[in-house]
């Protein structure tokens, strides 16, 4: 696909959106607008969390490929629509803003994100206190931002040039995409005063936070009291 003016222009005016509007993007930004999201969508994890449920039961069954497509998928449905979809909705009221981040954020080509990409992980620090530009998986030797950049690179070589997968692969895509479905969102989850039920379920309900419970487990009260 050849690069034309048009695509120069369009370019040029993300360029100057996100220079000229990031701060006021982030000055304006409060963590109740992703609260209120939660509350509404409460099972907005629900099919990055099943996709990874899915990773997992293909690479037992030796499906390599597949086992490593899901897992991407698992990934990038968790970023776009359980981090950072939040974020535009929170926006819905600005009339120019809004439109324009929600086409970036929901269109297929991964550039116009790139050039937005720190507004997003900047208002999701000061939003939900969680830095996902510098979070690393634990043992791993950079940070998980470049290992889902990396996964996806991958994806792409294996539709299009039908690269091999292997088991390692495939796991390693799996570890990924279980960092960001099980470890990164029930933190952000957690820093808005939400936990979660079922693997994806969002609950503010205190009296069944894990933290209650195991309150009461050490005060020996039982459930039902």
């Amino acid at each position: 696909m050849s690069y034309d003016e048009e695509d120069a222009a369009r370019d040029a005016f993300y360029d100057r959106i996100r220079e000229e509007l990031t701060p006021e993007i982030i000055d304006e930004f409060t963590s109740e607008r992703l609260t209120s999201f939660y509350n509404t969508h409460p099972d907005v994890a629900e099919k990055p969390f099943k996709a990874l449920v899915e990773a997992r039961a293909l690479i037992q069954e030796s499906h390599e490929t597949a086992a490593f497509l899901y897992a991407v998928i698992a990934t990038e449905v968790n970023i776009k629509s359980v981090l950072v979809y939040p974020i535009v909705n929170g926006f819905i009221h600005n009339e120019m803003i809004a439109p324009l981040i929600t086409n970036m954020v929901l269109s297929q080509t991964r550039g116009q994100f790139d050039k937005v990409k720190e507004v997003f992980l900047n208002i999701l620090k000061e939003a939900a206190h969680f830095d996902l530009q510098t979070y690393s998986r634990v043992g791993a030797n950079k940070n998980l931002w470049d290992e889902i950049t990396e996964i996806q690179k991958r994806r792409n070589r294996i539709l299009h040039a039908a690269e091999i997968v292997t088991i390692l692969d495939a796991e390693m895509a799996i570890a990924i995409a279980a960092e960001v479905v099980e470890v990164v969102f029930p933190r952000v989850a957690q820093n808005l005063g939400f936990h979660i039920h079922e693997g994806f379920k969002l609950c503010a309900k205190h009296d069944c936070s894990p933290e209650w419970l195991a309150m009461r487990k050490r005060l020996g009260i039982s459930p039902g009291n």
